[in-house]
């Protein structure tokens, strides 16, 4: 099986499963949601007008806790079905719009949204499925909206063994250059920690970040090159 059945097929329930008592006891927020909400606040990303992905969102804790701060359209898409099914259970308040499914098929419009957050799923994803997953998240955000991307952000190429399934490999390196290689995106802010706490790492292998990057217009990101040879723009 390839990983993504893996996942569709078992892998994703038993990872939820294991994770669902801990973040519970953690708050039900990742620490770095926190600071994509302050993000947000600063930037007026609020309101019933401000539709967000997350992809990869598990039950969607943190889509709850961001559609309550900032009152946002909240959508999510996840493998283990019964992470959704319990998600939709929990946060009726919230009013969460959680599906099963993978990353490399997102079954939503073209800029469908304000923001869109691979919350920490990319080094899961089979690497014949890698460029479809971020030509698809792509897709659904519109232009001068934000791709938050965290992940695992080794400047080294890791592979590495699952401990819970040894078919399920992982694979670290820094998710935010497959963006940042086209001249559309924009690198706005980073943060970088470890993967056990908030605090930098000297370990590669356990550095994980977040990248809240900005995604121009095609107008901006790219000039004509008429424009250049007749001397109205320079390069630089």
């Amino acid at each position: 099986m390839t990983k993504k059945e893996i996942f569709l097929n078992g892998e994703g329930n038993a990872w939820y499963k294991r994770n669902l008592e801990k973040i519970h006891f953690q708050g039900d927020v990742m620490p770095v949601t926190k600071i994509l909400e302050k993000y947000m606040q600063d930037n007026n990303l609020k309101g019933s007008k401000c539709k967000l992905l997350e992809i990869g969102c598990s039950w969607g804790y943190n889509l709850a806790y961001l559609s309550k701060k900032l009152g946002i359209l909240c959508y999510g898409i996840e493998p283990s079905l019964e992470a959704v099914d319990y998600g939709m259970d929990i946060f009726k308040q919230e009013k969460l719009n959680l599906i099963q499914g993978t990353s490399d098929f997102l079954p939503y419009d073209d800029n469908s949204f304000d923001i869109v957050v691979l919350g920490f799923c990319l080094f899961w994803v089979d690497r014949k499925y890698l460029f479809k997953s971020i030509a698809e998240a792509d897709r659904v955000l519109k232009e001068k909206g934000n791709m938050v991307v965290i992940d695992f952000d080794t400047n080294i190429a890791y592979k590495r063994n699952n401990i819970h399934n040894q078919e399920a490999v992982t694979y670290k390196m820094q998710y935010s250059k497959l963006f940042l290689a086209n001249p559309q995106y924009y690198l706005i802010k980073k943060e970088t920690y470890s993967h056990a706490d908030m605090k930098f790492t000297p370990d590669i292998q356990e550095r994980v970040a977040l990248n809240i990057l900005y995604k121009e217009d095609i107008n901006s990101a790219y000039i004509f090159s008429e424009d250049l040879r007749e001397g109205r723009l320079s390069e630089n």
